[in-house]
């Protein structure tokens, strides 16, 4: 019997990773890169703090030369994450998989995690609820299918509260706990939220352990792992007399250079921030999880007034401090991401117990059963929620909205895949002059490159439409100048450039193939500005209208781009 037991709950189990692997990683490279997955992945590939944006320059574009310290981090976010990318950009190449793959790896990691704190708290049965929930939740499939720190993020944040509860059966662990939460620290900012979640604990519970040689040697380990951005910081409040982007925020400095604050301007207020919190939730889940999500905090709060539960106790603090920081930082939905794993583990709880009363007082098979099928149905409209939002490439009738606006199949990935192909085995016989020296240095090492290697030397220049979405274009046309060397301008640099100069200015340069990339009106396009009309207007000028172009389509067979051979 106990041996049936326990095949089952392995099956069980085995089923539920299959199905987080599934979510995860099943078509991760589909959708276009339009988020700030690209500035990140930008900047991974070189490990560079540049991304070509006039609304958030760097450091490295102040200074004429490059100081050591100032890789020590970014100028908006601590470097682990870039890293990270960095490998894995490198290893398997320059494409939406690499980009995305360290998020989907760290998000199954996460989805065991919840199961394991789960366990850890409270016993195995809720546990399995906890990694069935975690594994099919649209918003941790979400983070898991985007080159965002948000994933990476869950991880290390969940690694350090399963290490800070395993030390309270062994207090060396508070070494591994320390470690993960300053890697957690160099993920990502909002982390530091662990440490008045833990402070709290121990002083409503447990304070002889701030008297613990272990406790403060993980303080100290934490502290060492974040010294790097501190570091960065110091010197470059030295240097130029504020902190990074994020930190000159917090302390009220006036960067001349980061008045826009794209993600802190999206929120008017603290009662706006208050209430988006809720709102943005409603938008992200799923009717039935929402739903259940309230009932289940309503029973949550008496359950702890009645009870004082240490172990629900410390998932309300979390809850508290992180509803206070998205009051500080503001509730966008990436940032709300975090807090899923927390409202998993409490409807888990609060399901078993639910579970446990029906079999205390209504002894009664059917009523086991007729719990489980429900849990079960749940289960599966969660699956399915989750699939039409996050996978599926086709029109969708049930899906989250909000997360889903993350997602597009405009045919960027169709365009990217068509100039990787174009520059296959060729060199650029010409490049344009970079303007920093740090470019100028990757623009060297690249040729370098190319000399070692047998490719064919090609006189190509790409134009590009303007009105293409900011991000696609950093990640697609930008990344093929930087780091390849090939000519690339926009199509209204373009335009400028032949009437000042005459039609064939290019050509007299030496350019033997000059292509012209249109995108369509129904592709995607500007997210920060409104879009022109000089594509149009180049069209017009060269006459090329009635020219037959390639034609690229997107997912669903439509026209995207229309790329003209000059």
């Amino acid at each position: 019997m106990i041996l049936r037991k326990h095949l089952g709950i392995s099956i069980a189990a085995a089923g539920l990773i299959a199905m987080a692997i599934f979510f995860r990683l099943g078509y991760v490279g589909a959708s276009d890169v339009i988020t700030d997955e690209a500035s990140l992945g930008f900047r991974a590939i070189g490990l560079i703090d540049f991304d070509a944006t006039i609304h958030q320059p760097s450091p490295w574009e102040w200074a004429n030369i490059l100081s050591s310290w100032m890789r020590l981090s970014m100028h908006d976010h601590p470097p682990l994450f870039f890293i990270i990318q960095h490998f894995s950009l490198k290893i398997l190449g320059e494409n939406t998989i690499a980009l995305r793959l360290p998020s989907a790896i760290f998000g199954i990691l996460s989805a065991y995690l919840i199961y394991s704190i789960t366990k850890k708290l409270f016993d195995e049965k809720t546990a399995m609820v906890a990694g069935a929930l975690s594994s099919a939740n649209v918003y941790l499939i979400w983070v898991s299918r985007i080159g965002l720190q948000e994933s990476t993020l869950i991880f290390f944040f969940l690694l350090s509260i399963y290490f800070f509860l395993k030390s309270f059966s062994d207090e060396r662990f508070f070494i591994l706990c320390g470690i993960c939460v300053g890697l957690s620290w160099l993920t990502k900012y909002t982390a530091f939220i662990l440490a008045p979640i833990f402070l709290t604990y121990f002083i409503i519970f447990d304070r002889q352990y701030f008297r613990n040689k272990f406790f403060w040697a993980g303080v100290a380990l934490a502290l060492a792992i974040f010294s790097p951005v501190l570091l960065y910081n110091y010197r470059l409040y030295l240097a130029f007399g504020h902190f990074d982007f994020q930190f000159s925020y917090v302390f009220g400095q006036n960067v001349a250079q980061w008045q826009i604050q794209p993600g802190k301007e999206e929120f008017k207020n603290i009662l706006d921030k208050f209430f988006s919190i809720f709102i943005n939730l409603k938008n992200g889940l799923s009717p039935a999880f929402a739903g259940l999500l309230l009932a289940t905090m309503v029973y949550f709060f008496h359950n702890i007034i009645t009870n004082r539960n240490k172990n629900k106790i410390f998932l309300l603090l979390a809850l508290i401090f992180l509803f206070l920081e998205y009051i500080v930082i503001g509730p966008s939905q990436r940032f709300l991401s975090a807090i899923i794993p927390f409202f998993i583990i409490i409807i888990s709880c609060s399901i078993i117990d639910v579970y446990n009363s029906i079999q205390k007082f209504a002894r009664i098979a059917m009523w086991k059963y007729a719990f489980t099928l429900l849990l079960f149905l749940f289960f599966v409209y969660e699956a399915i929620f989750s699939y039409q939002t996050n996978i599926t490439m086709q029109p969708k009738h049930y899906y989250s909205k909000d997360i889903a606006s993350h997602y597009s199949y405009s045919g960027y990935q169709n365009l990217d895949q068509w100039l990787t192909d174009e520059i296959q085995n060729k060199k650029p016989r010409f490049s344009f002059d970079l303007s920093y020296i740090f470019l100028k240095d990757i623009s060297i090492k690249t040729n370098e490159k190319y000399n070692r290697g047998n490719f064919k030397d090609e006189g190509i220049l790409f134009v590009y439409d303007e009105n293409m979405n900011e991000q696609s274009s950093l990640w697609i046309m930008h990344r093929l100048m930087i780091y390849h060397n090939w000519p690339v301008l926009a199509s209204k640099q373009y335009y400028n450039a032949i009437q000042k100069n005459g039609d064939d200015y290019y050509k007299k340069l030496g350019f033997e193939k000059i292509y012209l990339i249109k995108k369509d009106p129904e592709t995607l396009g500007k997210k920060f500005s409104l879009e022109g009309k000089n594509i149009d207007d180049l069209i017009s000028y060269l006459n090329i209208s009635g020219s037959e172009p390639y034609i690229l389509k997107n997912s669903q067979g439509k026209k995207s781009f229309s790329i003209y051979s000059l």
